[in-house]
């Protein structure tokens, strides 16, 4: 809480809009950049979840939901289909994730006091190496 939600002296936003526009903004291109992306696979963030849509929790839903729905094409015999949603994961990862999950990690590892925190910050970096690797993508 006093990371994420203010209450220290240098908070750690965890909204790709932040991490991604020129003045650090909430709701700025990227949010509505999301907010296609997640039309375009009718997945809407749960009601409850007050949060926009550019938060880093909704995006890694958003690309478990591209997984899960390449696993079932692949077990449905559709690797077309699969192919499809392998794509879409790779662009995604590339035009969002990429972009400012690891600036995120950094800065909430650095505001942490725990090394629990540090570890979730450690592990979130590891999860995008993982799929950087996969995709055989490089960053910047």
């Amino acid at each position: 809480a006093r990371i994420l939600l203010a209450m220290s002296a240098h908070p750690v936003s965890p909204f790709e809009s932040v991490y991604t526009s020129e003045k650090h903004l909430l709701m700025q291109d990227a949010y509505h950049q999301v907010i296609k992306e997640y039309a375009r696979f009718c997945f809407v963030k749960a009601d409850e979840f007050k949060l926009a849509a550019d938060h880093i929790a909704v995006e890694f839903e958003f690309m478990s939901l591209l997984i899960e729905r390449s696993l079932s094409k692949l077990e449905a015999g559709d690797k077309e289909g699969a192919q499809v949603l392998l794509e879409e994961q790779q662009r995604f990862l590339t035009t969002h994730l990429l972009n400012w999950v690891y600036r995120f990690c950094e800065d909430f590892a650095n505001a942490a006091r725990t090394d629990f925190y540090r570890g979730v910050a450690e592990t979130t970096v590891a999860c995008l190496d993982f799929d950087r690797e996969y995709f055989g993508l490089v960053v910047c």
